[in-house]
Parts: C-alpha cells; sequence; structure tokens
C-alpha cells in the first residue's frame, strides 16, 4: 500500500484557529465602523444649489419648470427654487413631480424624468440645511431647448374657434371639442393621424 502523504501546511492548532477568526472579526468590524464614518461624514457634507442642486432640477424640472411651458411656475434659477424649497421636497417625496408614471423594473425608457432615491435625499438634505446657494463657479450651464414645436412643424394647426374657461379650482373635467378642420382634398389616409400634439395657450 502507498504511504501517506504528508501534509504540505501542518493544519491549525485549536489555538490558532480562534485567534485568526478573533483577528477576522476584528476586522470587519473595523470595516464596518469605518464605512458608517464614511457615510455619516458624506451626509454631513453642506451641499449648495449650485454644485449638487441645479444639475437635478436643470435635467428633470426645468424641461417644463420654465416660461412658455405647461408648469405653472420656473425652476431655473436658486431664487425660483428657494422660494419653494419645502413644497419640492414633498411633491418628490410623494414622486407626484417630475411626474413619470412607469413603474420602474420593467424596462428602461429614454429621457426618463424619474429620480432616484438619492437624488431626492439631496434633495431634501439641502432643504434641511438651508438651501445655501454655493460658488457660482460651480453652477453648470444652463439648459438649452428647442423653442416652438419640440417634433417640428406639424402639417396641420388646428385651433379652436373660441375659448374654453375651465376654473382652476375646478376637478378634472373631460370634455369632448369639435374642431373644423377645413380640408379642401383628401387621400387614401386621410383617416389615420399618425400623432397629435396638443398646445394649450392663454387668450389674448
Amino acid at each position: 500500500m502507498p504511504e501517506p502523504v504528508e501534509p504540505l501546511v501542518p493544519p491549525a492548532r485549536g489555538g490558532e484557529t480562534a485567534r485568526k477568526i478573533v483577528v477576522t472579526m476584528c476586522t470587519l468590524e473595523r470595516l464596518s465602523v469605518a464605512l458608517a464614518l464614511s457615510s455619516m461624514l458624506l451626509a454631513a457634507q453642506p451641499l449648495t444649489f449650485s454644485k449638487n442642486i441645479a444639475p437635478i432640477v436643470f435635467e428633470h424640472c426645468a424641461p417644463c419648470h420654465r416660461p412658455g411651458e405647461s408648469a405653472p411656475f420656473s425652476l431655473l434659477t436658486y431664487g425660483d427654487l428657494r422660494k419653494r424649497g419645502g413644497q419640492i421636497v414633498q411633491v418628490t417625496r410623494q414622486r407626484y413631480m417630475p411626474p413619470w408614471m412607469p413603474e420602474p423594473g420593467y424596462g428602461d425608457f429614454a429621457d426618463s424624468l424619474r429620480l432616484s432615491d438619492h437624488q431626492i435625499d439631496i434633495l431634501a438634505r439641502w432643504v434641511s440645511q438651508g438651501m445655501p446657494e454655493g460658488d457660482s463657479a460651480d453652477l453648470p450651464p444652463p439648459p438649452r431647448f428647442t423653442e416652438g414645436w419640440q417634433l417640428g412643424t406639424p402639417d396641420m394647426i388646428v385651433r379652436m374657434s373660441q375659448p374654453y374657461h375651465l376654473n382652476a379650482a375646478s376637478g378634472d373635467v373631460f370634455r369632448n371639442f369639435v374642431l373644423p378642420v377645413n380640408l379642401k382634398e383628401t387621400s387614401v389616409h386621410s383617416n389615420c393621424v399618425p400623432a397629435i400634439s396638443a398646445w394649450c395657450t392663454t387668450p389674448t
């Protein structure tokens, strides 16, 4: 029968194994403490509009919150946000704003306006810290938008013959409007409408 082969590394004794376990546990505890302290220091760092808030707002809020768009007020400057800090925290925590209906986890969408949990936390911490403005040198360039029709000039623009007034305090109103199209000629594709874009304006 073959002779037994001596192990290259002798088995550790019970005391040595116990000491290794203790050292490993101490190392893990120190690592956990270091990570916790790092997170606390990161959370305690002052946030500013110029460096931390403007990039979020310019990307996710400004497309609608700017002059001429559907939102009732602008969010383009430090003064705009400072007036509405508490409201911004409330509506972002409730995910009422920015409006983005698709539920996460079921596919990725281009140009998503949904805020991450981290971004919502940054907004809330900035407000709780007194909403400092910060150094203007940290401010990113203002966003640039396409003026007028976002998808190009449409083939036909249909207008209402008279304005419809909706009271600001009313609830949801579902109403059908019949608009004259005044088509002088039709084609085989006249019953097919590839896209409709509604543009609401204030009557003058």
